[in-house]
């Protein structure tokens, strides 16, 4: 491969890490050589690797320092002969220091006085090109350029050599500054296309599967469970006097406890104390109670040192903050939660940003964020109704695919007033364009991904629905929104005030559960919640991006202010049986936006302590009614079949809005006892029998014996749409996520309630082909 593309905050990186930088360095020429990497990408922890078809441009970055835009500022290094950087036996001292220049020269910033710079004619520059006895007596060359990577303007710099500095080397150097453009879009459309990608072997690359691979993921100990142990949600069963939502920390430390080996070591390893950690795993795996009980820890430790701690720990909604504060108190947490030297604050970000800014009693949309955010979008809905009716930009509507589709499908409406919701809160309050239009509309920046696939028409049309948003919300209401409260405080986090505060109000350790459903803006504001006073970000994050069922996309991590982020990763789920987590995983894979660049794939080595075989276990099956009846009807004849097998607990998830009216009527008029969820977290009594009716995003956090998931109808979800590609593949995106979301709430049993004369979508049909889902015709007296 003839050039080496390396993003500008992963040249950062890599210059702080001796050891991952000695790695690639060593592995360079196997890399370089490797055909594979041109339809393959290689993926080990955070490092991505991989080719252009033509296999002349090899792409390299760690997933988290890319930003959410879909496009960068590279660095490019010329690999082979003339003047390529394998050219030399003393690769390791080169590759640093091109990579020091890349950083520099992608900044804006001169090279230092040791690196003996000259500036020659025709924009050529040259510099020793190391620090070693051999890369002293040679010399790098380098030219840089902006060049557009599609929408987008950017500086890249490409460096040759090394070699002895004479007329040709220069000359050389000059004659490379085309492929600047050429091999920077190359670079770009490889962050995009590796989401496609399958996964190259990690066996081909001992060195880095070694030096990159999570430290989970090399303990040959690191899963298989000790004993069972139920999701952190899960009441009713019972091992010795008490339930396990009633072990206590003490109990759940014990030599004898039923922690997984990979959870007790992650407990006892301090990892922690050293780097922010980001804990992975599917839905089930225990990520909650892990957190909590390193919480505990870190509390205990302090306790016995007799040390002041201050510890924080983040939920998402009120509804998940009481459910954590009960379950705190199970754990024997009471002395923290009520203590002063030693202190543990459960709060939802919005409570923390109402109390910091001073603004208790200032309007606010609602008290709870789940609830703020809710309005929030369905505000912006209304909003985008009233610009689409505005015959100003009728001609535009006209001629965008986008909003004529919006205008046109109810389906599809939905989904736009939510990407356009995320586009305010990021691209126009994220970069405070609030009183900036022309910015907004005319920036040759991308400011998201959505920015820089509209033209200025398009944006001209999310800028008037901003501005109606704004107007109802801001100005007549007079009340904050969440991302206004966001934004506030992120500016007092940013202040010299808060710099010389920090120190006493801010907390020793951020524990932040359910990552995924905060935004970027949102994650930015966790690292500044700590004291400041350790080398690294004293944060976890448990995440399951899987369970985002907006598919937002966000900036890489290391960007919003984790460095040098640690994944470890639980691979044991402790809720649904095989068959329901082989479905789940079936579905989940076919994303296109998850476990590639962004995302590490936790399904491969994920296993279950569930047997198939237990008393209440039955394959997944998808049902349809055999004559037409009223589908409520035919729902509630599901619900009391299962009830009859001993099935205590049953959620009904409801995936398509038109199946949602006719079944909450008659589901709420049976004598079934039935509560409708409205919001994620809320606490259920899994002692009592109950039918549980909910839609997607709000069934997060629960888990019950039995799931009827209803509405996954071909040409229903997702909706069908002509002659847009891109509306299509996103809510193909978003439909794949919430079944992911509801299958995964199943203990025993996933019931697929269609109706009659309909067939099941395309990822579940695939699915009965494949032996994972079975598929029955019910008649009326079932």
């Amino acid at each position: 491969m003839k050039y080496l593309a390396i993003t500008e905050r992963t040249a950062d990186w890599l210059l702080s890490q001796p050891e991952h930088r000695r790695a690639l360095a060593e592995a360079l020429p196997q890399l370089s050589d490797t055909a594979g990497l041109s339809k393959t990408v290689l993926a080990i922890g955070s490092l991505r690797v991989c080719a252009t078809a033509d296999a002349r441009v090899l792409a390299l970055w760690n997933a988290d320092y890319v930003s959410n835009v879909g496009e960068e500022p590279w660095g490019i290094l010329r690999l082979e002969s003339p003047y390529g950087l394998l050219d030399v036996s003393f690769v390791e001292e080169v590759f640093e220091r091109e990579l020091y220049v890349c950083s520099q020269r992608l900044k804006g910033l001169v090279l230092v006085s040791t690196v003996i710079h000259h500036a020659h004619e025709g924009g050529v520059h040259t510099c020793v090109s190391g620090r070693g006895p051999d890369a002293i007596r040679n010399r790098i060359a380098f030219v840089e350029a902006d060049v557009m990577t599609g929408s987008t303007r950017q500086r890249a710099v490409l460096c040759i050599g090394p070699t002895f500095e004479m007329p040709a080397f220069r000359e050389a150097a000059l004659k490379e500054t085309p492929a600047l453009h050429v091999v920077a879009k190359a670079a770009n459309g490889l962050l995009a296309e590796a989401m496609l990608r399958p996964q190259a072997e990690t066996t081909l690359f001992a060195n880095l599967r070694d030096r990159f691979t999570p430290v989970s993921a090399l303990r040959a100990d690191a899963e298989g469970p000790v004993g069972e142990i139920p999701a952190l949600e899960r009441v009713g069963e019972t091992s010795g006097p008490s339930s396990i939502d009633e072990l206590t920390y003490e109990q759940w430390t014990a030599p004898d406890s039923r922690l997984t080996a990979a959870q007790r070591r992650i407990l006892e390893s301090g990892h922690m104390d050293r780097q922010p950690i980001r804990l992975v795993g599917a839905a089930g795996s225990g990520k909650t109670l892990l957190m909590m009980l390193l919480a505990m820890r870190r509390l205990t430790a302090a306790e016995t040192a007799a040390a002041p701690a201050r510890v924080l720990y983040v939920v998402h909604n009120s509804a998940m903050k009481n459910t954590v504060w009960l379950r705190f108190l199970a754990l024997g947490g009471e002395r923290f939660l009520e203590g002063s030297e030693r202190r543990l604050d459960v709060k939802t970000l919005f409570d923390y940003s109402r109390e910091t800014l001073g603004i208790e009693e200032t309007p606010v949309i609602d008290a709870d964020a789940y609830e703020t955010k809710l309005f929030q979008v369905e505000q912006v809905k209304e909003s985008l109704r009233a610009v689409l009716a505005n015959e100003k930009h009728a001609a535009s509507i006209r001629e965008s695919k986008v909003f004529s589709s919006a205008s046109q499908n109810e389906a599809i409406f939905p989904l736009v007033g939510g990407l356009i919701a995320d586009e305010i809160a990021t691209a126009i309050k994220g970069h405070g364009l609030v009183r900036d239009r022309k910015r907004y509309v005319e920036s040759e920046r991308r400011l998201s991904r959505l920015h820089g696939a509209l033209s200025p028409a398009e944006r001209d049309i999310v800028f008037d629905v901003f501005e109606h948003y704004h107007r109802e919300v801001f100005e007549k209401l007079e009340v904050f929104d969440a991302d206004d409260l966001a934004m506030s405080l992120l500016l007092r986090l940013r202040s010299p005030i808060w710099e010389m505060r920090r120190k006493k109000l801010g907390y020793d350790h951020v524990f932040v559960d359910e990552t995924q459903l905060f935004d970027e803006n949102e994650r930015k504001i966790f690292p500044l919640l700590t004291t400041g006073t350790t080398p690294h970000v004293p944060v976890a994050l448990a995440m399951d991006e899987a369970q985002q069922t907006r598919a937002t996309s966000s900036a890489g991590l290391g960007l919003l202010g984790f460095d040098r982020l640690a994944d470890e990763a639980l691979e044991t789920v402790h809720r649904s049986t095989k068959a329901i987590l082989e479905l789940a995983f079936f579905v989940v894979q076919r994303t296109t936006d998850l476990f590639g660049a962004e995302f590490p794939d936790f399904t491969a080595k994920t296993v279950t302590v569930i047997p198939d075989e237990h008393p209440l276990a039955e394959k997944p099956v998808v049902v349809t009614p055999a004559s037409s009846a009223e589908f409520g009807k035919f729902v509630l004849r599901q619900i009391r079949a299962l009830r009859k097998k001993n099935v205590r607990q049953i959620g009904v998830v409801c995936h398509a809005e038109a199946r949602w009216g006719s079944t909450e009527a008659i589901l709420m008029a049976s004598d079934l006892p039935v509560r409708v969820l409205t919001r994620r977290g809320e606490r259920l009594d899994a002692q009592r029998p109950a039918v549980v009716l909910a839609r997607p995003e709000a069934v997060g956090g629960q888990e019950f014996d039995a799931v009827i998931a209803i509405g996954l109808e071909q040409g229903v979800v997702p909706p069908r749409v002509e002659g847009n590609d891109a509306l299509s593949m996103v809510l193909e995106q978003q439909a794949l996520r919430e079944m992911y979301v509801s299958f995964t709430r199943a203990r025993y049993r996933l019931v697929i309630a269609n109706g009659q004369g309909s067939a099941p979508n395309p990822v579940l049909a695939m699915a009965v082909e494949r032996g994972l889902l079975a598929a029955e015709r019910v008649a009326d007296s079932a």
